[in-house]
């Protein structure tokens, strides 16, 4: 996987002093910021949602999706659910 530096800065951006404190306020835990961030691990649409809301910014402008099309219909069903994709 691709090393998600656009993650990383938007952490910074957003005056967090490390991603222990990032982490800490969506619930994760350090070590699961740091491998989404290294890209050990990509985080599931739930998760990245969580994610781009606490930073104020859109899935697109953090995560790459292979087919988007499976993606559109998930943010459609968040919508749905009630949850928002900024």
């Amino acid at each position: 996987m691709k090393y998600n530096n656009k993650l990383k800065l938007a952490i910074k951006i957003n005056k967090y002093d490390s991603f222990k404190d990032f982490a800490r306020s969506i619930g994760y835990d350090r070590s699961f910021i740091s491998k989404i961030c290294t890209g050990s691990i990509k985080p599931t649409l739930e998760q990245a949602q969580k994610i781009t809301s606490k930073l104020n910014v859109s899935i697109f402008d953090l995560f790459e999706f292979k087919d988007i099309r499976d993606y559109e219909f998930k943010i459609k069903k968040c919508r749905k659910d009630g949850l928002s994709t900024l």
